[in-house]
């Protein structure tokens, strides 16, 4: 029933003056994917319900055919890894009822983006060489997210060979962090440990400034569990670059990713800006900090792209906002991303005379919201155009149509009879040719007992 709510909603919203398809030039084709759709050492993690997003998206079907996978996206969920942050369970409940909110958030996401967050790619896409994501203002509340990639790459990630050094790292700094909130006296720490937490000392200084042992982005046993499923997804990352690319030269275009809220986006991302002063990263998320904390004292130069991905308009959205769009993105560290907690904890507060002016700019100031139902809108036409048909049907047109449906299966039946028949047939070939083998077999064999009671003669005779 929820669903048709939507649906409802929807068929409110469109102008009818106004039904169109959205053509070729807005549905953005999908060039950086392989042929046929599947993981790649550029796309290494590319699977389950993203995958099947994937192909629906390459196929360019409708927002509205897209929340059919919505479905399997919350099976998915329900197999994340959960922790004393992360359990998903509004969320799941989110993507179940899809009420009406959901349904207008979902068809604001520009469709270009949407690609981008399904795939991981948003640095990439982002890129200035590439810059084929239409992201929204950031001036006002809404939803963000963040990809990385390396500077002088056009948007690219990294290698397996700087992925292998990457988890190197991470391990390393979990093991010094370890050590660091630990009991043992510094004089009786092993060469290993000395060296570990050295590390550690160097990584927190990297971007900001740490505090002298005390580790900056694991502080607790909680932070060192979490940075267990972050050390888990690059392993897997770095093995399916590897199955795809045994030489590890190929840099990837798909990075973690981070998916954020904010009253005011623009105000928010300047706490992801690679500075070097003390207080550099000091209101980013943990995980993301140390990654790029690690890159940089690996010797790279890592860059950050932010896209506001959806600007709400009314309040109370943020929280469905936030939920919708870290659930596509696979945006949990529990999944290959960085977020360590439940999306959906933030409320906006803005007066209702600031809302008008946001309420004007994602309905009039851009279009993806309007292109997007037009387009959800020609499918749910033809769907309303069968159920009129059928409604349309008075009772003998729908015996006849009975009819014929039991005359064909009752046809079908036959051939299925028929095709058993002559399976039944076969089998009995081939029981007659096992009789016959089996029969061959028993005389040679019989030859050949006689052929060596002969040569036993032969050996008796006297010369």
């Amino acid at each position: 029933m929820a669903h048709w709510r939507g649906v409802q909603k929807i068929l409110e919203i469109r102008r009818p003056s106004r039904i169109q398809t959205t053509n070729d030039k807005d549905k953005k084709t999908m060039d950086k994917l392989p042929s046929p759709i599947g993981p790649s050492a550029q796309i290494p993690l590319l699977g389950g319900c993203r995958l099947r997003f994937a192909k629906a998206l390459a196929a360019k079907v409708s927002p509205w055919a897209l929340t059919k996978l919505f479905p399997r996206l919350v099976r998915e969920l329900k197999h994340v890894p959960k922790t004393r942050n992360i359990k998903l369970e509004d969320t799941m409940r989110l993507f179940e009822q899809v009420g009406a909110d959901v349904w207008d958030l979902f068809h604001t996401i520009p469709r270009d983006l949407l690609e981008s967050l399904i795939l991981g790619t948003v640095a990439f896409d982002n890129s200035r060489a590439h810059n084929r994501v239409t992201g929204l203002m950031k001036n006002g509340p809404g939803i963000y997210v963040l990809g990385l990639s390396i500077i002088g790459r056009d948007g690219q990630f990294l290698n397996g060979k700087e992925l292998d050094l990457l988890i190197l790292g991470l391990q390393t700094y979990i093991h010094g962090s370890s050590v660091l909130r630990g009991a043992k006296p510094a004089a009786n720490r092993s060469v290993t440990e000395k060296a570990a937490v050295q590390l550690v000392a160097r990584v927190d200084s990297t971007y900001g400034s740490g505090t002298p042992g005390c580790p900056r982005f694991i502080c607790d046993d909680e932070n060192e569990a979490l940075a267990g499923h972050l050390l888990s997804s690059l392993q897997a990352r770095r093995w399916a670059m590897f199955a795809a690319d045994p030489t590890q030269t190929i840099c990837s275009i798909q990075s973690p990713q981070y998916v954020g809220c904010s009253k005011d986006v623009g105000t928010r991302i300047s706490a992801y800006e690679l500075g070097h002063g003390k207080s550099a990263l000091a209101g980013a998320n943990k995980f993301f900090a140390l990654t790029v904390n690690l890159l940089r004292y690996q010797g790279l130069f890592p860059k950050v792209h932010v896209v506001a991905a959806i600007r709400t308009w009314k309040a109370g959205q943020l929280s469905a906002a936030e939920m919708l769009v870290s659930a596509l993105a696979g945006a949990y560290v529990t999944q290959d991303g960085f977020n360590l907690r439940d999306a959906g904890g933030n409320h906006d507060s803005q007066s209702d005379g600031t809302w008008d002016d946001h309420e004007l700019y994602v309905f009039g100031a851009v279009d993806h919201f309007d292109k997007n139902i037009d387009w959800s809108m020609a499918d749910l036409e033809k769907l309303q155009f069968v159920e009129d048909r059928l409604k349309a049907m008075d009772a003998g047109a729908l015996q006849r149509a009975q009819d014929g449906c039991d005359a064909e299966l009752e046809d079908t039946s036959a051939k299925v009879l028929q095709l058993q028949q002559h399976a039944d047939d076969i089998i009995g070939v081939q029981l007659e040719q096992a009789k016959i083998i089996q029969a061959l077999d028993e005389e040679c064999r019989m030859w050949g007992g006689a052929l060596k009671v002969v040569e036993g003669l032969q050996r008796l005779a006297p010369e």
